[in-house]
C-alpha cells in the first residue's frame, strides 16, 4: 500500500516564500520526495486559471529548485491528465471555492485529485483550494447558501483568512446540521501540515481549532501555536 504524504493548507501564497530557520515549507516538501526531477500541477480552476496567480506558482517552485511544472486547465485536457497523473506535488490555488468545486466536477479533477493522493502525491490547499479540501462548504462561501461537500481528504472544515469576522463563516457551518463538528481557522500568513494521522502542525501563525458541541450547543476553542518549520 502507497505511504500518503502530508497535506499542506495555507490561508494564502505567503507562506510558499517564507524562509524560517534555514528551511521553507517548498523545500521541506522536496526532501521528502524521492526524486531528482519533481513534477508539480497548479488547478487554478478556482480563479479561472488567472495567468497571474500561476506565475506565483512558477515563482515559488522555481526558487525551490522545482522546474517541472504545468498548470491544468479548467477543461482538463488530454495532456492535464496525463501530467497530473504522474505530479509528485498538486497546489489547488484560491479563489472561489464553489467555482472551484463546479469546475473539479464538471470534468473529473475531483477523482483525479483524490486518486492522486491515494497514490502518493503531496497536496497543497491555498485559500479556497485548503477549503476544498476538508469536508463542506457553504456555497458562495455564505452562512445563507446551502452546504455541499467537497473533497473530504481532511476530516475537518477549513477557514482561511477570515480573522476579521472572528470566523463567523466557520463557526456557523460547523454548527450547521448539515455541516462538520470541527474546523480549523487559518489567518493570513499561517499554514497547518496534516499528517496521515490525523494530527496536525501550525506553521507561522497560531491556528484556531473549534468543536461544535451539539448537546451543549456551545463551541469549545483551542488556539494552538505555531512551530519553525
Amino acid at each position: 500500500m502507497t505511504e500518503l504524504s502530508p497535506i499542506y493548507l495555507l490561508a494564502d501564497s505567503r507562506p510558499l516564500f517564507l524562509n524560517e530557520g534555514g528551511v521553507s515549507l517548498l523545500s521541506r516538501i522536496k526532501a521528502d520526495i524521492d526524486k531528482s526531477i519533481i513534477k508539480a500541477a497548479y488547478v487554478g480552476a478556482s480563479n479561472g486559471d488567472e495567468p497571474a496567480f500561476y506565475e506565483l506558482f512558477t515563482e515559488a517552485m522555481t526558487a525551490a529548485g522545482i522546474d517541472d511544472l504545468r498548470m491544468i486547465s479548467a477543461f482538463f485536457e488530454p495532456e492535464d491528465k496525463a501530467f497530473i497523473a504522474d505530479a509528485d506535488i498538486i497546489l489547488l490555488a484560491g479563489g472561489d471555492v464553489d467555482l472551484g468545486w463546479k469546475t473539479f466536477q464538471a470534468v473529473g479533477l475531483d477523482d483525479a485529485i483524490r486518486g492522486r493522493y491515494q497514490d502518493g502525491a503531496t497536496l497543497i490547499g491555498v485559500s479556497a483550494g485548503a477549503v476544498q479540501l476538508g469536508m463542506r462548504a457553504f456555497k458562495n462561501s455564505s452562512p445563507k447558501q446551502e452546504i455541499f461537500n467537497t473533497l473530504q481528504i481532511i476530516p475537518l472544515c477549513i477557514g482561511a483568512h477570515e480573522e476579521a469576522s472572528e470566523w463567523a463563516n466557520l463557526k456557523a457551518l460547523i454548527s450547521h446540521q448539515k455541516g462538520w463538528p470541527r474546523g480549523l481557522g487559518i489567518p493570513f500568513g499561517g499554514a497547518v501540515i496534516c499528517y496521515p494521522d490525523q494530527s496536525y502542525e501550525t506553521v507561522y501563525q497560531p491556528i484556531h481549532e473549534w468543536i461544535y458541541l451539539e448537546e451543549e450547543q456551545a463551541f469549545k476553542e483551542s488556539l494552538i501555536m505555531s512551530n519553525v518549520v
